[in-house]
Parts: C-alpha cells; structure tokens; sequence
C-alpha cells in the first residue's frame, strides 16, 4: 500500500507563527463530502476547498474559496458554499474537477443551504443558535429564507409568515420543484422554481394545540406529504392541490383505530400513494386519501420502530437502540397480509443497509462484531424471514452499499494494537448481496467511516486532518490501495500571509 504523507511538513509550516494570523488559529474543517465523484474537505480556517481524486493518484488540489464560510452543501457539479461578510453575503458555485467559480448575491447572510436532489435548486435558512455574520444587521427574520436557481444563478428572497421561528428541516418533492420547510408548529411547501408559488399551513388542533412535525416524507409521486407530528397518533397528509394557477393543499388525518405511539413512518415506490406507520402495537398501510378498503393492518407484539424497504412491497420492522432485550425483527407483506417475527442474537448497532432486496443488519459485540443478513422470500402459503448470522473481525464502525454491484462494505475497527509482525489495526470488509461471497482489506488504523466514491471505495481514519485510504471497488488488494496522510493541510505551501 503506497502512502502519501503531506502532514510533518506542513504542520512545522503551520507552527510558525511568522506566516500571518490564518497560520495560528485553530483548523477548522468539514467532510469529507461526495461531490463530482470526488472526495471534498472544506477548510474553513483557510478558506480552501481540498479536492481529492480517487482516480487521479497525484494527491489533493486545493482551490480558493469564499471567506467567512457559514455553510456548505455538495450539489451534483461541486459544491455550494456561503459566505462573505454579513453586509455583502454570497452563495459561492464551485464547479469540480477545474475549481471554476461562480458567485451568487445573497439578500442575507444564511447560515444553511439545502442542495435538492437533482442539483437544480436549494433553500438557505438561518441557524437560531449562530449569531449574525460580522457586517449583518443584528436583528434578523428567522422566517426569512432564499431560494436560488443553481442552473440560472439567481437568488430570490422568501418571507414568509408562520408563527413559528425559524424551519428546522427541509424536504425536497421527488421529480418536481417543491420545497416543503419543516418550522416547530407549521409546514411551508414553497415553488424552487417560482417562489412566488407557496402555501404555509398551520400545525394546529382545534383546541389550539400546536403540533411539532418530527418527520416528513413525500409520496413517491410527490402528490401527497405524509407529516409524523411529536405526540400524535395520526398521520397528518397534505395533499397538492392547483387552484388558479396558485398552490394550496387539502390536509386530511390518517389514523389506525387502537394504534398508539407512533414510532415511525416511510414510504415504497412499490406501495404507491401509501403511507406506512409503525406504531409500538400496530403496523399500517394507510391510503392516502384516506380509504378505509385500501388499509391494512397487522397487530405486533414486539416493540419495534424502524422501517426499512426492501422493495417490491416487502418490508422489514426493526428495533434501535442498545437495549439487549429489544432483539425482534419482523418482515411485513401489507399486500398479501402476511407477518413473520424471528430474534436476532444481539442487538442492533445501528440501521439496517439494503442491497438487492437483502437487509445488512451490523450487530454489537464483544472483540468481535456481528453481521446478520434478512432474506424476505414469499412462498405459496406463507411468508419466510432467513436470518444469516457471520462474525466480523472487530467492530462494524460504518456501512455503505455499492448498488450497481450489490456489495455492502464495512468499516472495521480491529480493537488490537499494532505489532512488529502486523501493523493493520483496522480494515474494510466486502460482502456481496445473495452470494454473501467477501473479500476485504486490512489497513494501518481503524476506520471510522466507509463510503463509495468515483468508482473506489474510500476508508477515513482520521477526520482532523483528513486521513484516508482509497482502494479501486474491484479490488480490494493492499498493493492497490493509497492512503493519504493530511490531506487537508494540501495547499497551504504556496500561500503565505493574506
């Protein structure tokens, strides 16, 4: 394995203090994010994005970047980043892999930007807890947000009007231009493409009572916005409506008569304008429209409160949390009406990971790690739940999925102290969905995340200073694999006091 250590020179530069005040404050750094099919740190001490190219194997490009950053967010050419004083704040557009740049204006100093899936357009909000940019008037609207075109490069200043402080979340509408803002006691659906276009609800029972959306998902078709609100047994349904031209909705409360605490809701391209609810004695299907003869419903005994799909209309109910007597797992065909539960051996670590209709379930354990994978199979007369249980060397620290390839990789850390005779105290496993075949890599240092970019598989060790392994997805061979030792300090040699 080759390595590429830019770390001892650059922190004896960045140790003197002649070099100016940028060389003496505290790093502070953010990522790595996937962008461009490239793997991006933001430097915000210096103001420099760190580029690195798991194709490239020539080390990290630094590019200059907007001061005073705020935020930041990949979108699908780059990445988009605030910053600027708070009297002339700008939305920087970094194109990858060339650094070229375009500035937006801004009409305030956001601190947040959400980038929509397909990379068209984001929303910029401001975070309550961050005071105002240096040069920023000191009171500002938290009910203020932007709204810009990516594509046109335009910003459009949204006020809007709720009685709530400021939007706590985003969600995006699959294939259309809605923006739904998440607020303590309402919803805001706003037009990315014609913000004038916007509808904001209240969140209120008749008695005044004022709901707080925990969680918020569109129907696949983006018709419908399903609303999870804290304290409430009901699925709170939005639908879209067209009104002249203008947005309005038609609100709607789905519910399961003897369901109480509802843990969790999702949806399933395969269900369509349906909505799942898991409560702590009920599963539901519930028709958006609220039909009663497109419900259905099954009774649980286990207290679970994960829904995870595993497509065509399958489903796999789980539990989180540490808590070793929390150990079902059940599989759910709402269509057929079909409802099997089996125990895992040791609880979960964290959530489940899908790859050709399997669940990857990473367990805890003691020195070694745990792995169990969920195979939900429908039979003639029944529904049937495999649970295969495999030991992992140390501990399951992070799961990602290839989909192209059905391999589910996770990041290890072998919990043991490196030795003369074998230095690898961390790695990263390979598993292929329906085969259950494996490969792996050991590394030098434990692996705190794992992820696929740009056709390799990328292992961060050490997020300080940007510590990570890069290996080709087709081979996972130590002679293969790159690491890079302080990545983010790239860049810094050729720029002195500013």
């Amino acid at each position: 394995m080759r390595r590429l250590l830019f770390s001892l020179l650059a922190l004896a530069t960045v140790a003197c203090g002649s070099r100016g005040a940028r060389w003496d404050e505290p790093l502070e750094a953010e990522g790595p994010f996937v962008a461009a099919d490239r793997l991006v740190w933001l430097n915000r001490t210096a103001s420099l994005l760190v580029v690195l190219d798991p194709q490239g194997g020539d080390g990290a490009r630094a590019f200059d970047v907007v001061g005073r950053i705020r935020g930041a967010a990949p979108w699908s050419g780059g990445m988009a980043i605030l910053g600027g004083r708070g009297d002339a704040p700008t939305l920087e557009i970094v194109r990858l892999p060339g650094g070229e740049r375009r500035r937006i204006a801004l009409g305030a100093a956001w601190d947040e930007i959400a980038v929509a899936p397909d990379g068209t357009h984001a929303v910029l909000r401001f975070d309550p807890d961050v005071p105002p940019a240096a040069g920023a008037p000191p009171v500002r609207n938290l009910n203020e947000i932007g709204v810009v075109d990516l594509a046109a490069g335009s910003a459009t200043t949204v006020v809007l009007q709720t009685e709530a402080l400021v939007p706590r979340a985003v969600v995006f509408q699959p294939g259309g231009t809605l923006a739904a803002l998440l607020f303590d006691n309402a919803i805001a659906l706003v037009d990315t493409a014609a913000p004038a276009r916007r509808v904001q609800v209240p969140l209120k029972l008749r008695d005044g009572t004022a709901l707080r959306p925990a969680e918020a998902l569109f129907s696949p078709d983006g018709s419908f916005l399903f609303v999870r609100a804290v304290g409430s047994e009901d699925v709170l349904t939005l639908e879209l409506l067209e009104a002249a031209g203008a947005l309005d909705v038609s609100i709607n409360f789905l519910f399961v008569a003897g369901g109480r605490s509802l843990q969790d809701i999702a949806v399933a391209e395969a269900l369509g304008n349906a909505v799942v609810a898991l409560y702590a004695s009920h599963v539901a299907l519930l028709d958006a429209t609220g039909d009663s003869g497109a419900t259905h419903v099954a009774a649980l005994e286990p207290d679970l409160d994960r829904i995870t799909d595993l497509g065509d209309g399958l489903l796999l109910l789980t539990a989180q949390g540490f808590a070793t007597d929390r150990l079902s797992v059940a599989a759910w065909d709402p269509a057929a009406g079909r409802l099997v539960v089996d125990r895992l051996e040791r609880p979960l670590a964290g959530a489940p990971v899908v790859a050709n209709g399997e669940a990857f379930l990473p367990q805890q354990g003691g020195t070694t790690g745990a792995l169990t994978v969920a195979r939900v199979e429908r039979d003639p007369a029944r529904l049937r739940l495999d649970l295969q249980a495999l030991q992992v060397a140390g501990q399951i620290t992070s799961t990602a999925v290839d989909g192209a390839s059905g391999v589910v990789f996770l990041g290890l850390d072998l919990q043991r102290p490196a030795t003369v005779d074998d230095t690898a105290t961390g790695g990263v496993a390979a598993i292929t969905a329906g085969s259950l075949a494996s490969d792996g890599l050991l590394l030098d240092a434990p692996v705190r995340q794992v992820g696929v970019v740009g056709g390799s598989i990328y292992a961060l060790h050490d997020d300080r200073l940007g510590d990570v392994t890069l290996a080709p997805l087709r081979s996972l061979r130590r002679e293969d694999a790159v690491r890079y030792e302080g990545v983010l300090l790239g860049g810094l040699f050729d720029r002195g006091e500013e």
